[in-house]
């Protein structure tokens, strides 16, 4: 491939382009990406679930079938994989990533297990750790109903939001976030990203304008609240739950801004307005 072909290649948002000896190596870069989900909906039980237990095998064989094609282990080994799989789950039931909650929910059909949500308390309140589908039942629904299960038992014990992450080169999982209603919350590294994607010539000028409208919601952020405001998703993602840890007043402040109705737009900091993005693209 030459240099020229090389630059006419149709960039995908959250990859890595490089040019070397000849070849395109295009990789997904880590770029992960919060969200919101206001519990306050219609929400209905459509089948039985149970309660996950770490001693269970067939978990970590989930995350396996669940993860291993996805952008996040994209040329990971299987071998390799496997020993994530079982880290990753002893940091969830461990609490290294947040208190795990009693409202995680398993979902069988007969002996067979096809889907879990596992869900931790962190410092802003619960989140979704881990979804897991089987591949065989992707689009059947039981993501949505296995959301739908978590968002009624924490609905019940008083909750008004679950938040969520995701990386910005996983599309499909971007996908179903926003069309389970979760709401994207700016965070600079992600907002740059796709600025600098779009300007590339692949943006209208209304998203063009619409990532430089969530920027300087991020600038008058850092300025109101300190440098680390607008990185937002980290917080997010750091643990909470222990020794009463609680989320800054700002933070808290951000997730009921974009949890509420309306016109679809967060007037914080400051009076500034930024919409509220649909990010199914």
């Amino acid at each position: 491939m030459s240099l020229q072909e090389f630059h006419s290649l149709d960039r995908v948002l959250g990859w890595k382009y490089e040019y070397l000896e000849g070849l395109a190596v295009i990789t997904p870069f880590s770029c992960p990406v919060g969200a919101v989900l206001n519990l306050a909906g219609a929400w209905t039980d459509s089948f039985s679930t149970s309660p996950p237990c770490e001693s269970d095998t067939y978990l970590k064989e989930l995350y396996i079938e669940a993860f291993s094609s996805t952008v996040e282990y994209a040329g990971v080994s299987p071998s390799r994989i496997r020993e994530l799989a079982g880290a990753s789950l002893k940091s969830h039931f461990n609490g290294d990533r947040g208190l795990p909650r009693a409202e995680s929910k398993v979902f069988r059909r007969g002996k067979e297990t096809l889907g879990a949500a596992l869900i931790v308390q962190k410092a802003h309140g619960p989140h979704l750790d881990l979804l897991m589908v089987a591949p065989k039942v992707h689009r059947s629904g039981v993501g949505g109903s296995l959301l739908a299960s978590v968002a009624l038992a924490l609905l019940q014990a008083g909750e008004t939001r679950l938040t969520s992450a995701y990386q910005l080169a996983n599309t499909p999982s971007k996908t179903w976030h926003t069309r389970h209603g979760f709401r994207e919350i700016p965070n600079r590294y992600s907002e740059e990203t796709r600025l600098r994607h779009l300007l590339r010539g692949t943006g209208s000028p209304e998203e063009i304008a619409s990532s430089g409208r969530a920027l300087e919601w991020l600038r008058e952020l850092e300025k109101k609240h300190g440098p680390t405001a607008a990185h937002t998703v980290n917080r997010l993602l750091l643990p909470g739950g222990r020794d009463g840890v609680k989320a800054p007043a700002w933070l808290v402040e951000v997730l009921e801004d974009f949890c509420s109705e309306g016109e679809g737009r967060v007037a914080q900091p400051n009076g500034l307005r930024i919409p509220i993005r649909k990010f199914a693209t």
